[in-house]
């Protein structure tokens, strides 16, 4: 049985060319996130946990390895994981690198509920395979793709798209996905 929902989100602000970001333990670390980035990652608690449906059972974020370097998916989610796992259990997956998409996929589903995603976007799961649902992800702005099933037993065909612009921090845009 397929997630009820599927949530995309972007990893939060990376670094300027040749600048570096800051990990959690306040280093320097061109692989992290900006200030901003974490910002993002904390705003992102309220965004999720503020109504009952957006909260994740599972969340997904690429992980480190040969040819996928950074940390800031990771570091987008892990707050928020933090923060529901004060509450329940809530599964945490960062071993998928981020070409490896349809091992990501066959995982997110194979789980129930409600799933998270948080991926670089210019490898960002083109999913649900040739479906209506389907749009690509936006390389600017911020916005939370969801794409929910119609039923427990829906097929792709039976996924449905919406999204939900995230208007987090002050320059957070009003662009869509298209």
């Amino acid at each position: 049985m397929p997630p009820d929902r599927i949530m995309f989100i972007r990893r939060a602000e990376k670094p300027d060319e040749g600048k570096d970001g800051v990990a959690a333990d306040g280093s320097l670390d061109a692989e992290s996130l900006t200030v901003r980035g974490w910002q993002r990652a904390g705003a992102l608690i309220a965004f999720f946990c503020a109504q009952p449906k957006m909260r994740p059972d599972a969340i997904f974020a690429s992980g480190i390895g040969h040819g996928s370097k950074g940390k800031r998916s990771a570091e987008t989610v892990t707050p928020l994981a933090a923060k529901r796992n004060e509450n329940r259990p809530v599964a945490f997956h960062a071993k998928h690198l981020k070409d490896d998409i349809q091992p990501l996929m066959d995982q997110v589903l194979s789980l129930e509920d409600t799933v998270l995603v948080c991926w670089e976007h210019s490898t960002f799961p083109n999913w649900p395979p040739s479906s209506q649902a389907r749009r690509p992800f936006p390389k600017s702005g911020r916005t939370t793709a969801s794409i929910s099933s119609g039923s427990s037993t829906a097929q792709v065909a039976g996924w449905s798209f919406s999204q939900v612009l995230q208007r987090l921090l002050p320059e957070d845009g009003d662009e869509p996905i298209s």
